[in-house]
């Protein structure tokens, strides 16, 4: 089972357009579940017990690179510009996608994210 816990974009992204990159992703990648916070659950603390499998929190200073996402059932774990998710992970837990910017600039949304780490774990 994927599943992907989200926090929405509320600084950059409209709701309609969030949406819309969302809904292209699960069908693309055959998420089969795809949990906002705030939305579907209030907090990510309930997001997160709410879910089964392994967790890859996608964060820019993640330890390990997405080749080291796990095979198996995973709920991949994104923030937004606002608020990361560091706080819930454990230090295994975390997965970055290494990029051209630096440090302070190589954030991307999570939606994009999502669709590099899954196209790199399917092979691409």
């Amino acid at each position: 089972m994927l599943t992907v816990i989200y926090r929405p974009e509320t600084n950059q992204l409209s709701p309609e357009i969030e949406r819309k990159l969302w809904r292209q992703l699960k069908g693309a990648f055959r998420i089969n579940r795809l949990i906002a916070v705030p939305g579907d659950f209030d907090t990510m603390r309930q997001a997160l017990d709410a879910s089964e499998g392994e967790r890859v929190f996608l964060e820019p200073k993640g330890d390990r690179t997405v080749a080291w996402i796990p095979e198996g059932d995973i709920v991949i774990v994104v923030g937004n510009t606002a608020e990361s998710n560091l706080a819930y992970a454990d230090q295994d837990e975390t997965y970055r996608i290494d990029t051209e910017g630096t440090d302070d600039h190589n954030h991307l949304y999570g939606s994009n994210a999502v669709a590099i780490a899954l196209a790199i774990r399917y092979g691409q």
